[in-house]
């Protein structure tokens, strides 16, 4: 697939647990524009804490994100800059009911942008192997960069960009 004239974004959040159609909350989001590299991150207070296996993974403090702005608050730059982007996203659903939950409570409609999982689309590749981003990554020599440590919204985004150009490079 030549990818350089569709008009995409790869998105990633971080939240409070894995719950976010419920109670769980993003605690930051990236944005990555495939052709340009634009990018959109925010760090986004949740109004409640993380669960201890969410902050270890994601590592901002309550304290942290007690000072950032809410969802509510970036809600319309962040869409003004999805757009109608295709997303592409590495366990979209994950994130995409996360934004769609977020954009429930500011009472916005959901995002009905075409929707690409690299997650999927590695496990038709790969039937039956380990389709973590971390292994994905392992497997198609793209550099983690510190990921080991914690896990970033942006920088996920990056590796996520990387893994789908690999993955389509031979469609």
């Amino acid at each position: 697939i030549n990818t350089a004239h569709l008009k995409m974004k790869v998105l990633d959040v971080e939240t409070t647990g894995l719950n976010v159609d419920k109670d769980d909350r993003i605690v930051s989001i990236g944005v990555l524009d495939i052709v340009t590299g634009a990018t959109f991150y925010q760090c986004v207070n949740p109004g409640r804490s993380s669960c201890p296996e969410a902050l270890r993974i994601h590592q901002l403090s309550d304290e942290f994100l007690s000072s950032q702005k809410t969802f509510s608050e970036i809600a319309e730059n962040l869409l003004m800059f999805i757009g109608n982007d295709i997303i592409v996203a590495h366990n979209a659903p994950f994130d995409m009911t996360a934004v769609n939950t977020e954009l429930k409570r500011c009472e916005r409609g959901p995002l009905n942008n075409k929707v690409i999982d690299t997650l999927a689309l590695a496990r038709s590749m790969f039937p039956g192997e380990r389709c973590s981003l971390d292994n994905l990554c392992k497997r198609l020599s793209i550099d983690r960069g510190g990921r080991e440590d914690k896990h970033d919204a942006l920088h996920d985004c990056s590796l996520t960009k990387e893994l789908f150009l690999k993955l389509t490079s031979s469609l």
